[in-house]
């Protein structure tokens, strides 16, 4: 008993000398290197999170915080992204270039701190380059809205929305992500549709960049049809109507030349007093589905610009009608002076005989038979 009591009392006296020696540790001062903490960023005077959005284009300013410990921080170091570490004295202005996100770091050769930004975009394009396109896959069948603007970013993230609804009852047609190419986005329908399937009304599309005003496309499967009067209007200042079937389309335009024109679905199109050049008429569907009928001139009567072959007051082609008993008409009597571009005969054979469809020199079997004897006598002159 007296040995176990020995050991017990020299335990003792080893546990209050650990028990000493750890209390004067504890009153020693830790000693502390140089602190490092993750970068800060400002926009404008104004912090910005790891998430907060900055353009391409747009100025930071990064900021390291080194807090000195037992000795003063040394080798302070910046780097910016994929650039070398750089020397830190102070605050450091960056201008965004176009990355998908920026990793700063600080550190003082040891222990380096970072800060990522990951909320890098593109600047929203002009919105007079922006663009839409909508179209039906048909190999896919899909509906496919295309978003496109002149400039764009290789990796910075540009915000664009796009939207798709059909024209009959107005509901959302469901897009997946969009395909990106700069500025490029291709949104695609989640659902297949078959052809016989879509909507004769249509369907809207819409693409918004950032703040700028959406763009819209439209787009119907089926193609509208035209007519022009009976079929056989020509450009003689006869009057007609153009008619257009849209197919019950309800995105439609109607041009007369390159002219988008009112168009009324009840009347059609009156031409009351004709044309007299040839002229072009177009009834369209969406944005790329158009039907065009041209009013032409009379076979063997062209364009042209010259004096002569046209009527005074109408200024209508001239004429020449051979009536039944075999005698020619004449419709009216030349101008003279007019020079517009028009369906005319030439100034050399200004009367269109409209039984053989050819201008020629006079009204009449007559001015044929006179125009054949000078032939003949020019000819005889060189024998």
């Amino acid at each position: 008993s007296m040995v176990s009591t020995q050991s017990t009392g020299t335990f003792c006296q080893h546990l209050t000398v650990m028990l000493l020696l750890l209390a004067l540790f504890a009153l020693v001062p830790a000693t502390h290197g140089c602190t490092v903490s993750a970068p800060t960023v400002t926009k404008s005077g104004t912090s910005l999170a790891a998430d907060g959005e900055v353009l391409v284009g747009e100025e930071i300013e990064i900021t390291c915080t080194f807090t000195d410990g037992d000795t003063a921080c040394a080798n302070k170091k910046l780097q910016i992204g994929d650039a070398a570490e750089a020397e830190y004295s102070g605050p450091v202005n960056h201008t965004m270039t176009d990355v998908a996100n920026l990793t700063l770091i600080c550190t003082d050769g040891t222990s380096p701190e970072e800060l990522v930004l990951t909320s890098v975009h593109c600047p929203d394009p002009a919105a007079d380059t922006v663009t839409a396109q909508l179209s039906y896959d048909e190999t896919n069948k899909k509906i496919k809205l295309m978003c496109n603007a002149a400039e764009g970013c290789d990796k910075a993230e540009v915000n664009v929305q796009g939207t798709v609804e059909d024209s009959s009852s107005n509901n959302s047609v469901g897009l997946g992500n969009p395909e990106m190419d700069k500025y490029g986005a291709t949104f695609t329908s989640t659902a297949t549709i078959e052809f016989d399937d879509l909507e004769d009304a249509g369907y809207e599309g819409s693409c918004t960049y950032g703040d700028v005003e959406a763009i819209t496309a439209t787009f119907c499967p089926k193609d509208p049809e035209i007519n022009l009067g009976d079929g056989t209007v020509t450009a003689t200042g006869m009057a007609f109507t153009v008619t257009c079937n849209f197919n019950n389309c309800e995105h439609t335009k109607f041009k007369e030349g390159n002219v988008e024109k009112p168009y009324n679905s009840s009347t059609g199109y009156v031409v009351a007093n004709g044309v007299l050049t040839e002229t072009e008429y177009t009834c369209v569907n969406g944005d790329d589905k158009m039907t065009t009928k041209k009013v032409g001139c009379l076979d063997g009567m062209t364009v042209l610009n010259n004096v002569g072959g046209v009527c005074t007051t109408t200024l209508t082609p001239m004429i020449c009608k051979k009536l039944d008993n075999g005698t020619y008409v004449k419709t009216c009597e030349e101008d003279t002076t007019n020079q517009d571009s028009q369906c005319r005969c030439p100034k050399s054979t200004p009367w269109y005989h409209e039984d053989e469809g050819e201008c020629k020199e006079k009204c009449g079997a007559q001015g044929i038979f006179v125009s054949i004897v000078l032939v003949i006598a020019a000819a005889l002159r060189f024998l």
